[in-house]
């Protein structure tokens, strides 16, 4: 009676789910570097207080089991198609492979500070 959710229940939050999982789910299926600490997996639900506990834990059997159940609750959602990162992540804007230059334009001919004066004086 008191043993936990019956077959029923733990069928109903396994559930297959449309689209992507939240972007905390991604960054820790990823293995991304947590902001802070302590952190709590959100695909695990274990906390974790250092770069090398979570590293443990990501390399780790359980948070395996529970990567592969997640790929399995949205069997839509491609991984490798999907970082974690977003638009607003500075990394991402830094690592761009477009080619076009921005809104403003290319960026402005460089120069050097004490260089030989260009124009008249």
């Amino acid at each position: 009676m008191g043993r936990g959710p019956g077959p029923l229940q733990e069928r109903s939050l396994f559930e297959k789910k449309r689209g992507a999982p939240p972007s905390s789910n991604i960054e820790d299926f990823h293995g991304l570097l947590p902001k802070g600490y302590p952190h709590l997996c959100s695909i695990c639900d274990l906390p974790v207080h250092s770069n090398k506990e979570w590293s443990q834990h990501i390399n780790g059997a359980s948070h395996s089991r529970r990567c592969q159940l997640l790929l399995e609750i949205y069997p839509e959602w491609n991984p490798d198609n999907d970082t974690g990162h977003t638009m607003g992540d500075p990394f991402m804007l830094q690592q761009s492979t477009n080619p076009a230059p921005g809104i403003l334009g290319p960026p402005p001919p460089s120069f050097h500070l004490g260089g030989p004066a260009v124009g008249p004086r």
